[in-house]
């Protein structure tokens, strides 16, 4: 009769908020990742696919051809005084960049038109001052400085 107490006892101890050995208490970690209906590497049958797992690779990859790696310098060392092209219109332009490396403000009119410091569609780039669009012109680019002045300019 004592032991069937015991037992009895033993059993309703967790019920009444006696404490769990850690083990029992710890749920066990979430596994974290993607159900995956294309199949597991190696199968066509759909499988989960933990986070962090390696998987396989195969096949090869071939690097398609190089676009805009090497910028084409454009840089003019001597302006003429007078509104210049120094860029030609170019369709496959990625990017542009043409800076004052002189010391005398320069215009640049990005639309191909004549340059003409302060005139409409030519920006104005004090010394030091630089223009890089995040989408470059396709047309032609023109620019005026002081006579002689450097102005830096490359696309790709």
């Amino acid at each position: 009769m004592l032991k069937k107490a015991l037992v009895a006892l033993a059993l309703l101890l967790p019920v009444m908020g006696a404490s769990l050995p850690a083990s029992a208490q710890t749920a066990p970690p979430a596994v974290i990742g993607y159900y995956t209906t294309s199949g597991c590497p190696g199968s066509t049958i759909p499988c989960f696919i933990q986070y962090g797992a390696s998987l396989p690779i195969s096949g090869s990859v071939t690097p398609s051809n190089s676009v805009g790696i090497t910028p084409t310098d454009r840089t003019v060392t001597s302006a003429t005084g007078a509104s210049q092209t120094i860029m030609t219109a170019n369709a496959s332009r990625h990017s542009l960049i043409i800076q004052n490396t002189g010391s005398s403000n320069c215009g640049v009119n990005p639309t191909g038109g004549t340059a003409v410091i302060g005139g409409a569609g030519t920006l104005t780039l004090s010394p030091g001052g630089s223009y890089q669009p995040r989408i470059p012109t396709l047309s032609a680019v023109t620019a005026i400085c002081t006579a002689a002045q450097p102005l830096y300019a490359e696309e790709n």
